[in-house]
């Protein structure tokens, strides 16, 4: 839904590029959309990584990363929704 959203506001004409306002909007969401695939990237190469039986018990350091940049993924899709999108 919210990947629609983003799309609709992409096509907006009235999201000029050389306003402030659609320049800002561009440039945010263009980083965000950069750190969703280079994040999903490094997810699926952890799963890769798993099912070769690279992780011991103890050796899960590369999935907490994985897991803190997730959330904060999550807090900065948030906080671009409220100040985008509800302001």
């Amino acid at each position: 839904v919210t990947a629609v959203g983003s799309g609709i506001g992409w096509t907006d004409p009235a999201l000029d590029a050389a306003d402030h306002f659609g320049g800002v909007f561009y440039l945010t969401t263009g980083a965000h959309a950069v750190h969703l695939v280079l994040g999903a990237a490094f997810v699926i190469g952890l799963a890769i990584q798993a099912q070769r039986g690279r992780f011991a018990r103890g050796d899960h350091t590369l999935v907490d990363v994985a897991y803190w940049f997730w959330a904060y993924l999550l807090v900065l899709f948030l906080a671009v929704d409220v100040i985008f999108f509800l302001v």
